[in-house]
């Protein structure tokens, strides 16, 4: 191997080595970090299409719209999360027990008892983590972790509102590491760490749109159907609808569990149909129309793709599973161009990118 080539390894395997050992260092403010880059690429669009219509100036459109979520996120936490907490902890101590009871009652009339035995085996472990007992044990354990993203919340709506409101320190930076002694290391980084992130924001943009819709429809049909429960089971619904997929799965069971209970088999054919009727608007409908075709997989493939990240990543593995698969495929058949942020504002640098270079 020749001493070009060997340097040409160096140049491309040195500025990612030293990526990856700084997110593992900085793996503490993760949270922190993603939360103020996708409130940033959500204002960011909306304060330029409110500069675009009345004209004014874009801190003031900013100002604008981040007052708008401030007042939004208050009447959540005033008006929605002490409901809700209250039905889930009611979810958890009495509609799960009797769910319970009832698939225990079924098993018991239609499957032998060896075969009884060992299904009440496999799922009894799970259910007793919703039993009154577990839920009031973590009730502690869930109040910290929701401190924490409240505490978490409210600094990247901080940092994220001043980078946009005066962008121009993160482009004067950017400029001095390129034109540093280790410029080449930042600037062998720079594209594929803008072209991913910029389909993070995309994606994300998308389906916080597709999950705010989704948990709209659910609610109304639930409270048009009386299931129970519906504050809880809403917040339930818009943090699946964030997963692809999967989370329209998932969001399902607790409310067929809370019709079973409530109104038996009728009110469960009906939660079962409204749904469905949800769910096919957003595969149908949303899906198409608002992540766009570049983005839009098939549904095997980001199932496959949550189940391996998941594994191996976690939560992150969750959260960026979906998107680092689109910018790998964008690779490979070599549209490495990524799509434009969703209604980027023109003129607005982004935060979920550099500018380019001067």
């Amino acid at each position: 191997m020749s001493t070009q080539t060997v340097t040409s390894v160096i140049a491309k395997v040195v500025p990612w080595a030293l990526l990856l050992a700084v997110v593992a260092s900085l793996r503490t403010f993760w949270a922190l970090i993603f939360l103020s880059f996708v409130i940033g690429s959500l204002m960011q669009p909306l304060a330029a299409r409110l500069t675009e219509r009345t004209g004014l100036s874009h801190k003031r459109s900013l100002s604008a719209v981040y007052l708008l979520l401030v007042c939004v996120i208050a009447l959540t936490l005033v008006l929605l999360v002490p409901r809700a907490w209250k039905q889930g902890i009611e979810f958890g101590r009495h509609r799960m027990p009797l769910f319970w009871g009832q698939v225990s009652g079924f098993l018991e009339d239609q499957i032998p008892e060896e075969t009884r035995a060992k299904v009440v085996a496999t799922f009894s472990h799970h259910i007793e983590g919703l039993s009154p007992s577990s839920v009031l044990t973590d009730a502690a354990t869930i109040v910290k972790t929701v401190g924490r993203l409240c505490l978490f919340a409210f600094l990247s709506l901080i940092f994220s509102f001043l980078v946009l409101l005066d962008p121009t320190f993160v482009t004067e930076a950017a400029c001095q590491l390129r034109r540093c002694r280790l410029g080449w290391i930042y600037c062998e980084i720079e594209g594929p760490v803008v072209a991913f992130f910029k389909i993070v924001a995309r994606v994300f943009d998308a389906q916080i749109v597709i999950a705010l819709i989704n948990t709209t429809l659910t609610l109304f049909g639930m409270l048009f159907f009386g299931i129970p429960g519906a504050m809880f089971l809403t917040v339930v619904v818009f943090l699946c609808g964030l997963i692809p997929v999967v989370g329209a799965f998932l969001s399902s069971i607790p409310i067929l569990i809370s019709a079973l209970v409530q109104g038996g088999l009728a009110l469960t054919i009906e939660g079962l149909v409204m749904v469905l009727v949800v769910h096919a608007l957003e595969a149908y409908v949303l899906n198409p129309r608002i992540m766009g075709e570049h983005l839009h997989m098939h549904p095997f493939t980001v199932m496959v793709t949550l189940l391996v990240s998941e594994h191996f990543f976690g939560i992150w593995g969750v959260l960026l599973g979906v998107p680092a698969v689109t910018y790998t495929v964008h690779q490979i058949t070599g549209d490495a161009s990524p799509p434009p942020s969703v209604a980027e504002g023109a003129g607005t640098p982004s935060l979920s990118a550099p500018p380019a270079a001067v």
